[in-house]
């Protein structure tokens, strides 16, 4: 089982990195801190304890997907998400 900070350093090396290149997105044009892949953590909870990194991969690549929508809409202007999960459970997303 790995630590919270072990899972940090996955989610900023290799898990985001990966999410990003799948969708065609470059790794400078979409960052996470390290705060809020603690935040991301804390609000997996329970999860992350039973199942390990698996939860955690399908909320980043939920959450790089929902972004890369944005994008192909072509929308310029920053765009504020919110950071629950609860907001990335499906469709329709509103902004």
């Amino acid at each position: 089982s790995y630590t919270k900070k072990d899972m940090v350093q996955i989610i900023l090396r290799h898990t985001l990195p990966d999410a990003v290149l799948d969708k065609g997105i470059s790794t400078d044009q979409l960052n996470i801190t390290e705060e809020g892949a603690y935040e991301l953590l804390n609000m997996l909870g329970n999860e992350i304890d039973v199942s390990g990194m698996r939860p955690v991969e399908r909320a980043i690549h939920d959450i790089v997907s929902k972004i890369n929508l944005i994008r192909s809409l072509g929308s310029s202007n920053d765009i504020s998400l919110s950071y629950r999960l609860s907001d990335f459970n499906g469709f329709p997303y509103t902004i």
